[in-house]
């Protein structure tokens, strides 16, 4: 039973009986590692990766210990052991309910697996204190313009929208921060709301490769006035953000709805004591957030943070790699894979390298299992594959496809976000603004407008080109996809899934769809493209099947090796050429 008291987690001590000892393992060496002879309760052949994370845990007691676990190199079956041979009481956070679940069925009783905002919401006793605003709905979009005090009439409706979606990201952008006061530096706005469909033209052709002088020069003064927009935006903004904050933290304020980002912050606001746990155990730490990490890292107890930095993949909702953050006193790796065999880790280590060369900075390989054949080709279409997309627009196209009789295809996840999207797109093409109701779409005036914006927004530009693609038919197959249903994984022929919920999953087929972003070796990068390229690959077990992407990582290895090959700040929202 967890004894929660306001910003301190107590856990009862846990009798030594229910700790059920099995047979001690011996090492299974890797190649180049020394060997370690301690022997630990298991029921597994450990390798010296392994014994070694376990010695300076449990042994040496490394007071903040950071593991990086490379894709299938059984990081969980590993902190499973070290749980196994501790008796102190360990608070287990994991990224969602369901591995926390899973950690539940799998975990020693002396184990508390949750998330971190489980965690917040036991501690702030949010039923009771908040419960009214949990089951809030929020108010229109009208309402919220009067209880903020946003002048619809002076500003324009479509203004007045951005305001309000300036406002929401600017509250989440500091929920998700570790900072104590909300600020300008928390005001978050797309950067094209700064600029005449012209200036954009410019900066969108200052992208293309080897752009004349003038068109450089004419960029550069753009971007300045638009860093001064932004700026006197901030200053206005500000205090309609904070306006915003307070309400959604008022008790009594049912209008604005509570959610798990809200009160974590609340609860990182009191600078809480996790005094029941000398021994704090981070799963998946690279995508934690800041406001989690100074949490984290405010604790006395033993922290080990665990994950790969090439997997963080969620940079859109506020996480950092925290693995590189935190204050470790010693980082130790696991690299040797189980899931797959050389083939599959070939190509991580392409996109490894890569990435490597673009950021300037060495990065551990992943090492096949050598008792496992894995290929590289197409998949077989007569047995069950899995088939990977980097986001909705893609997953859209094999729903349609899925729509002819005899495919039996099983959705990871729904299309709701992609239908809405593509209905009020359409909806601004055909110039009826009444009918757009998608947030992001509303910011556009005019197709035209939406088009310049595509062309350096990989999300819009899927959009737009289905739109393009299916023309009259777009809302017709929309309408059909919003009441279509997958059939269950187990009979499927296909198993549709975007890259951020394939984490933890795994396929013996697995093929690349053709969404992902091509790397380039020179021109602004954004990481997380390649890491979505790396999780993808990783899913496959026995057969992978590559795509344009990959085959582009393989084309740039093999060039030469340019002095402009560094990395540059990538853009926010993919929007700020």
């Amino acid at each position: 039973m967890l004894d929660v008291a306001e910003g301190r987690v107590v856990l009862p001590a846990t009798p030594a009986a229910a700790i059920a000892p099995v047979a001690p393992s011996p090492a299974v060496p890797v190649a180049g590692a020394p060997a370690v002879p301690r022997a630990w309760i298991t029921d597994l052949p450990l390798t010296d990766e392994q014994h070694a994370i376990l010695s300076a845990a449990l042994v040496d007691r490394v007071r903040r210990l950071v593991i990086r676990a490379r894709a299938g190199t059984g990081k969980t079956s590993t902190l499973r052991i070290l749980a196994r041979n501790t008796r102190q009481r360990l608070l287990y956070l994991v990224f969602n309910a369901s591995n926390a679940a899973d950690a539940r069925r799998t975990m020693p009783s002396h184990v508390k697996a949750m998330t971190i905002h489980a965690l917040a919401f036991h501690a702030l006793r949010v039923p009771e204190r908040f419960g009214p605003k949990l089951n809030a709905r929020r108010r229109s979009r009208q309402d919220r313009y009067r209880r903020l005090g946003i002048d619809v009439a002076a500003l324009g409706e479509r203004e007045a929208a951005r305001w309000l979606i300036g406002i929401d990201r600017t509250v989440r952008h500091y929920c998700h921060s570790a900072d104590a006061e909300l600020t300008t530096a928390q005001v978050t706005a797309d950067p094209h709301w700064f600029l005449t469909d012209e200036e954009l033209k410019i900066l969108l052709a200052c992208q293309r490769p080897d752009p004349p002088p003038v068109i450089r020069q004419q960029a550069q003064a753009i971007r300045a006035v638009r860093r001064q927009r932004v700026q006197a935006w901030a200053e206005y903004v500000i205090d309609y953000a904070r306006a915003g904050w307070r309400q959604a933290i008022d008790p009594a304020d049912v209008t604005v709805p509570m959610v798990p980002d809200h009160y974590l912050k609340l609860w990182q606001l009191s600078t809480p004591v996790l005094s029941g746990f000398p021994l704090i155990v981070v799963d998946e730490m690279q995508d934690s957030n800041p406001v989690t990490l100074d949490l984290l890292q405010r604790q006395d107890a033993q922290l080990i943070g665990v994950g790969d930095s090439e997997q963080a993949i969620y940079g859109w909702r506020g996480a950092v790699d925290a693995l590189d953050r935190l204050s470790a006193d010693r980082r130790l790796s696991l690299t040797q894979s189980f899931r797959f065999g050389p083939a599959i880790a070939e190509i991580a280590n392409q996109i490894l390298a890569f990435k490597s060369r673009r950021l300037g900075r060495a990065l551990d390989p992943v090492v096949g299992n050598p008792r496992r054949l894995s290929r590289i080709g197409a998949v077989d279409d007569g047995a069950p594959y899995a088939y990977l997309c980097r986001g909705n627009a893609a997953l859209f196209e094999a729903a349609v496809a899925a729509l002819d009789p005899g495919c039996r295809l099983h959705l990871v996840g729904d299309l709701q976000e992609t239908v809405s999207l593509i209905e009020s797109a359409w909806a601004l093409k055909r110039g009826q603004r009444r009918q757009v109701v998608h947030p992001d779409i509303r910011l556009f005036s005019c197709w035209d407008e939406l088009r310049h914006v595509a062309e350096d927004d990989h999300h819009l530009g899927l959009v737009a080109r289905l739109i393009e693609k299916y023309g009259d038919e777009i809302l017709p197959l929309a309408a059909r996809l919003s009441r279509f249903r997958s059939c269950p994984r187990e009979t499927a022929d296909v198993v549709a899934v975007t890259v951020h919920r394939s984490k933890g999953l795994e396929f013996s087929q697995v093929k690349l769809a053709e969404d992902f972003i091509i790397p380039v070796l020179e021109g602004p990068l954004n990481p997380e493209e390649l890491n979505l390229l790396y999780v993808a690959v990783t899913r496959a077990l026995d057969r992978l099947q590559i795509n344009s992407a990959v085959q582009a990582v393989q084309a740039a290895l093999a060039a030469p090796v340019s002095h402009a090959d560094s990395a540059a700040p990538a853009a926010s929202h993919g929007r700020m050429p």
